[in-house]
């Protein structure tokens, strides 16, 4: 079975409208700023946020709310505003660093140094975004 897994920058008031994506299509992905972590899970992420807190065995959600449910195969979660705030703050010097400690974690441990750089750059400058836009960032996920 796959996973998908996207962040946007969208209100709360809109989870609704972000479900829909996955369920009606009355919505796109267009219809936000987005980022698509396709086969990055929620353990995965949790990890990370285990990793920048230097609690790198911790697997605390960085969700924070779930705000929309459809079934058990649609969510649309709020990001722990402290994660964004932890990945905004990361600088380019050290994501080579914690993507080598991201990738060591078992969901990761087959993908490449590259790819898991890339998705922490992706996540890192998405945050950095949504902190300067003062937006939250809402978790489609799709099982």
């Amino acid at each position: 079975m796959g996973f998908y897994t996207d962040w946007f920058l969208a209100g709360q008031d809109d989870a609704q409208a972000v479900a829909t994506i996955a369920t009606t299509g009355e919505h796109s992905f267009e219809d936000w700023p987005h980022l698509s972590l396709k086969g990055v899970g929620e353990i995965d992420l949790a990890l990370l946020w285990g990793i920048l807190r230097g609690e790198p065995d911790s697997i605390d959600s960085p969700t924070d709310d779930l705000l929309v449910q459809v079934d058990d195969e649609v969510f649309v979660t709020r990001i722990e505003p402290g994660f964004v705030a932890a990945l905004a703050a990361v600088n380019e010097a050290t994501i080579k660093r914690l993507a080598a400690e991201w990738r060591r974690t078992e969901g990761l441990e087959d993908w490449s140094a590259a790819e898991v750089e890339r998705v922490l750059t992706d996540l890192v400058r998405f945050s950095q975004r949504a902190s300067r836009e003062g937006k939250p960032v809402l978790q489609l996920s799709v099982v």
